[in-house]
């Protein structure tokens, strides 16, 4: 679980930035593959970010399309106030969305992102090995908004 808040500045219908922070008091992590798995936990993660985004294809279509860029950093530590600045990554990314609605109920969104850069604060070692190119799927479900 996590709280936070995010505020868009729309300059027109097709470019948008954003800011946002959000504070995780804890968190789990199942990994695995085949017969191997892990759990990883970890505690108090706080997570500031700002973005902006061009639609290449307004999003007021049925199918939309935006490139988006994007910098970000996470804070942790375990307690809360120790620490915080010994485990925190600083990211850039930039990547691409294709967002398709399906009737006026739900829309299908794959969203693909590449890192351009990571600088990890504290100890170096600590960092594990990641795929820089991120994958995701999702459902958009409205509940506040008229759908094309």
């Amino acid at each position: 679980m996590a709280v936070g808040a995010r505020l868009t500045l729309s300059f027109n219908r097709r470019f948008e930035a954003a800011a946002g922070v959000s504070y995780s008091p804890g968190y789990a992590l199942v990994q695995g593959a085949g017969k191997r798995f892990s759990v990883a936990t970890g505690t108090h993660v706080l997570a500031v970010s700002s973005d902006a985004r061009y639609w290449l294809s307004a999003f007021t279509r049925r199918f939309s399309w935006e490139v988006h860029t994007g910098v970000g950093i996470v804070f942790g530590g375990a307690p809360a106030y120790q620490d915080l600045f010994e485990s925190s990554t600083m990211s850039g990314i930039v990547g691409t969305t294709v967002r398709y609605w399906v009737g006026r109920v739900v829309g299908l969104r794959l969203r693909i992102d590449d890192r351009v850069y990571r600088v990890r604060f504290g100890d170096p070692t600590a960092s594990r090995p990641s795929s820089p190119l991120h994958l995701s799927l999702g459902l958009d479900l409205p509940f506040h908004r008229s759908v094309p």
